[in-house]
């Protein structure tokens, strides 16, 4: 059986947003572990210049959400083509997503292999009916072209996932409400947390994936769980 797992009613995210980071930043909690430092050695314990669509969009609205979903952090975000977008835009089918840095040579790539882990262990016909997302950590250096460099160099199809980029503060707090911990270090760098996220289609946490190098096994009990639950469509290979 899928267990909702704690989230935070959409109008008062704004108003919590200083308490959601101090939990994300630590306040005398330990650092999450340096993962996207090279000197890292430890292992953790496990552009659309016009902003149009491509062929094929079809958002969400928020009466497609749930009143404690996270499609309601209502922020503005750039996806890979530079185009806007609104993470109510993926409601509607169930989302896995994953908050990386690009630059990051140790923990990010194997949070993504993680993730194609998933996307492969669904079966063909399932695939298009799960959307993947990445939100990028770093506002600075991953601009929408750097993204769609990412995206190609690990063969993210645009029919089935989104990379967004958006401001440190949206950043933060949504990280926050996703349950993660991040914190750029002095060099530039990234320690955060290894989290895979599992979102219904209203936009609800249903299961987290901690650790990297992680079988896909329980995030696809519930994707499936999700999927029996929800008849297909001929919108479910249209991009969110």
């Amino acid at each position: 059986m899928i267990r909702s797992l704690p989230t935070w009613p959409a109008a008062c995210l704004r108003r919590v947003a200083p308490l959601l980071c101090c939990v994300t930043f630590g306040c005398g909690e330990p650092d999450p572990s340096p993962c996207c430092v090279a000197a890292a050695a430890a292992q953790p314990p496990e552009a659309d210049p016009a902003g149009a669509a491509p062929a094929g969009v079809r958002s969400g609205t928020a009466d497609d959400a749930a009143d404690d979903s996270v499609f309601l952090v209502d922020v503005p975000w750039q996806d890979q083509r530079g185009a806007p977008r609104r993470l109510v835009e993926f409601a509607g089918k169930p989302v896995v997503i994953s908050m990386i840095v690009t630059h990051c040579q140790y923990a990010c790539p194997r949070l993504v292999v993680d993730m194609q882990k998933i996307e492969a262990g669904l079966d063909l016909a399932d695939r298009d009916r799960v959307h993947f997302v990445l939100v990028s950590m770093d506002d600075v250096r991953d601009t929408p072209p750097q993204l769609a460099a990412f995206a190609a160099e690990y063969g993210l199809t645009a029919l089935r996932w989104t990379l967004l980029h958006g401001s440190a503060g949206d950043v933060q707090l949504f990280n926050a409400v996703l349950g993660g911990r991040y914190k750029r270090t002095p060099s530039g760098d990234f320690a955060h947390s290894n989290l895979v996220v599992v979102l219904n289609p209203e936009g609800q946490i249903v299961h987290r994936q901690e650790g990297l190098d992680l079988a896909p096994n329980a995030s696809l009990v519930v994707l499936k769980s999700l999927l029996a639950t929800r008849p297909s469509t001929a919108t479910d290979s249209a991009v969110r």
